[in-house]
């Protein structure tokens, strides 16, 4: 399964969930969710001083992270977005092929 980085970032509404309620709170209802979407949860940080989180789990495809960031967003809790992540394998594959590409800043 693919690796996402999802960041978060809480409104003021759902950064006081966070601070009354605590992060292992958080953390319980991002690994249920995650396992519930058919993926892996590998862990969930916060940025200090800020208001962000980064999820970092495995999901079943990038439909699955995108409709995750999507619930995120539409809950009015804050926003969410989601980065793909290749493994070296998939590196390799990508750095293997060949890109037909010529730079604007250079003549043909």
């Amino acid at each position: 399964m693919p690796t996402y980085l999802i960041r978060g970032v809480y409104n003021s509404e759902s950064t006081r969930v966070v601070v009354e309620g605590g992060a292992a709170a958080r953390v319980e209802a991002a690994r249920e969710m995650v396992a519930a979407l058919g993926g892996e949860f590998q862990s969930l940080h916060w940025v200090a001083g800020t208001a962000e989180s980064y999820l970092l789990a495995t999901l079943p495809d990038d439909a699955t992270a995108h409709a995750l960031s999507l619930m995120v967003n539409a809950s009015g809790g804050g926003s969410a977005s989601a980065v793909r992540l290749l493994d070296g394998a998939e590196m390799d594959a990508a750095i293997g092929k060949v890109v037909p590409w010529r730079p604007p800043n250079r003549p043909a």
